[in-house]
């Protein structure tokens, strides 16, 4: 017991002496990851004033300046419990997760849950990890980058769809040296919904670099998209950081519920 005490207030000791840290520095390989068109997964917990554990999950990606859910975050929590076949209290119930959709992270280190805009913090002792304070409790998550934002297998439905073969759209107006390959990277099902996830790739055959590109679309209707930006027109274009040199390509990504492919086409380019 002795031991266990000193271990204790060791710990203790150093987390009262852990100094913050800008937590900005850290955050920007996520932002960069989900520029060059990768999945960002979240995963955190906290625990309540009255004993309460909860755990939230999901994916990120990158829109309108912030890193932002591409379905929703789940929560489980431990005040969903049962009793099963074995007698033995079940907790973090699945039949029973809960989710939000503003789960908004900003390159500025702030986070915006729901209505509530708050401050991230980091220390250094704690590595990549990230903390926010609601009424005075603690709750902190990791993050990590991966190529596809696939299942979370946290709450969601087990049934999942097969991806269908890459397929490939061409443009057809100005200029003719623009390519859009469609690629299906993901597929699954929520409740009565099938979402797929697309990677669209845009390659610049031409000799000149890309810098401004305006794209139009047909059947196009996603349910969140990233890397690429909307104009009042309804038409697309490439995001301030964007562009495209000769023989390179950029990808941005999109998300829907439609099951009929979308088509793009260039209406200009400089």
């Amino acid at each position: 017991m002795r031991i266990a005490a000193f271990l204790l207030l060791l710990a203790t000791v150093g987390m009262v002496s852990a100094g913050p840290i800008d937590c900005k520095p850290m955050l920007t390989q996520y932002f960069d990851a989900c520029h060059a068109g990768k999945c960002v997964m979240m995963a955190g917990g906290g625990l309540s004033s009255d004993g309460v554990h909860a755990n939230f999950k999901g994916n990120l990606k990158v829109q309108d300046g912030s890193m932002r859910p591409i379905d929703k975050v789940n929560i489980l929590s431990s005040s969903s419990y049962e009793c099963n076949a074995n007698n033995r209290y079940q907790p973090f119930l699945a039949d029973k997760v809960e989710s939000i959709s503003n789960f908004n992270i900003y390159p500025n280190a702030s986070i915006k849950i729901d209505d509530a805009m708050l401050s991230l913090i980091c220390v250094e002792e704690h590595g990549n990890q990230f903390s926010f304070k609601i009424s005075n409790l603690i709750f902190s998550f990791v993050m990590s980058i991966r190529d596809n934002c696939g299942q979370i297998n946290f709450g969601e439905n087990c049934q999942t769809t097969t991806p269908t073969p890459t397929t490939t759209s061409s443009t057809t107006g100005t200029p003719s040296t623009v390519t859009f390959e469609l690629k299906v990277t993901n597929s699954w099902v929520t409740g009565a919904d099938t979402f797929t996830q697309y990677d669209v790739i845009i390659k610049n055959n031409g000799a000149q670099t890309i810098n401004s590109l305006v794209i139009s679309h047909e059947n196009f209707v996603p349910t969140d998209k990233w890397n690429i930006e909307s104009l009042p027109s309804g038409d697309l274009t490439l995001p301030s950081y964007g562009s495209i040199g000769s023989g390179q390509t950029f990808t941005f990504g999109f998300i829907t519920k439609s099951s009929t492919q979308p088509k793009f086409t260039v209406k200009s380019s400089a």
